[in-house]
């Protein structure tokens, strides 16, 4: 515990006048984490949205970085790295046709349901399968 409390170990003999190797790799691995934390949450979300975009489908309920919830009604290619797509919001009589660039999606709700409803269902067989071994085990006894 005193080791944890005294800081001397990482000061060259004990001294103020020098800095130690320790203290030297303790900055070296800050500096190190600074840099690559960054670098692989970029990648993470770089993947997310890449995802987002692929499994795109119409009638699926999005909603655009500025807050707009809306149903896509067509996927228009511009080019093969360009896309935009309508969407329709509005209720009844007062609905809207908006066109955006496929850079604008937010999220998609409905794969976002549909995801949430995969994991229960693989919770529900999770719990299932404990239950069965639980009684299995039982039986055995």
């Amino acid at each position: 515990m005193n080791f944890l409390l005294n800081f001397n170990f990482l000061l060259a003999n004990g001294d103020n006048d020098g800095v130690s190797p320790w203290m030297w790799a303790v900055m070296g691995v800050l500096v190190l984490a600074i840099l690559v934390f960054p670098m692989i949450t970029r990648r993470k979300r770089g993947k997310q949205v890449n995802d987002l975009r692929t499994t795109l489908r119409i009638g699926d309920e999005v909603m655009t970085a500025g807050g707009i919830v809306g149903t896509i009604v067509e996927i228009i290619e511009n080019s093969p790295t360009d896309k935009d797509f309508i969407i329709e919001t509005g209720q009844s009589e007062n609905k809207s046709l908006l066109r955006f660039d496929l850079r604008a999606l937010y999220e998609n709700r409905t794969r976002i349901k549909e995801l949430k409803e995969e994991a229960a269902k693989q919770a529900e067989l999770a719990r299932i399968a404990r239950e069965e071994k639980k009684s299995g085990n039982n039986k055995i006894k």
